[in-house]
């Protein structure tokens, strides 16, 4: 009983510290891997390009909209491949811009298998636009937690990944 009580605020603690972050939503996610997975630049043994647009509650204003570009090649002079993702996504009245690139080592496993082990390194740029409308009708300068100007923050962003691949699966 003394344990739980310690291991419940312990997580309650835990939780008040932990800081979490809005990756943008796509429903066909097999087909933009390397914004997911690192380990999946240059696998595909060709340079591959995808172009992504995704909007959702069409006619709202404030609606969800992203855009994904995604580009990766193998690079065989470095037992691998390389790619460069570039993601604007924006919902109401926050915007995130990812730029990261990418670098998979490839190492042959069995008579068709690849295994790719990727690191992608990039920056996070989010921002917060000053024109809010509160429910109540108000622009919301009432609200001192409010920004009364536009607020931008940028920083770094590091990724791990690894990507298995066979003529009949994938799995990373």
């Amino acid at each position: 009983t003394m344990r739980k009580v310690l291991l419940s605020v312990c997580l309650s603690l835990t939780a008040m510290l932990a800081f979490s972050q809005q990756d943008p939503q796509f429903s066909q996610n097999m087909f933009i891997k390397l914004p997911i997975n690192p380990g999946y630049a240059g696998t595909n043994g060709a340079i591959c390009g995808t172009l992504a647009y995704r909007t959702q509650w069409v006619g709202f204003p404030g609606s969800p909209k992203t855009i994904l570009l995604a580009v990766d090649a193998p690079v065989p002079m470095l037992h691998g491949g390389a790619g460069l993702t570039i993601v604007n996504d924006k919902l109401g009245n926050f915007g995130f811009m990812h730029v990261r690139g990418a670098y998979s080592f490839h190492k042959p496993l069995g008579q068709t298998g690849l295994l790719g082990i990727g690191l992608e390194l990039g920056i996070l740029q989010g921002s917060v636009k000053h024109d809010w409308l509160a429910p109540d009708g108000t622009d919301g300068t009432a609200d001192q937690a409010i920004p009364d100007a536009k607020v931008s923050k940028t920083t770094f962003d590091i990724g791990l990944g690894a990507y298995y691949r066979t003529e009949q699966l994938f799995v990373g």
